[in-house]
């Protein structure tokens, strides 16, 4: 079976009881096992996640269902 890069997702959920706003130049990043750094997001400037809510980034190839999630 060969790995698919692009059908990966990322899901940030703010428990708090107010709007979450992302601070300027926000991104989210990974590391290999030898500790290299790779960007793979960039959020832009003033996107929000309400209170209890979730943002959802999914690949290009994702292939799971969206139905049962609350995205922004």
């Amino acid at each position: 079976m060969t790995a698919n890069t692009d059908d990966e997702f990322v899901e940030i959920y703010n428990p708090c009881s107010t709007t979450f706003t992302f601070p300027n130049g926000s991104r989210i990043r990974t590391r290999d096992p030898n500790d290299d750094v790779t960007y793979r997001l960039q959020i832009l400037d003033g996107k929000t996640i309400p209170s209890k809510g979730y943002l959802l980034f999914v690949g290009t190839g994702y292939t799971g269902s969206l139905s049962d999630r609350k995205s922004t």
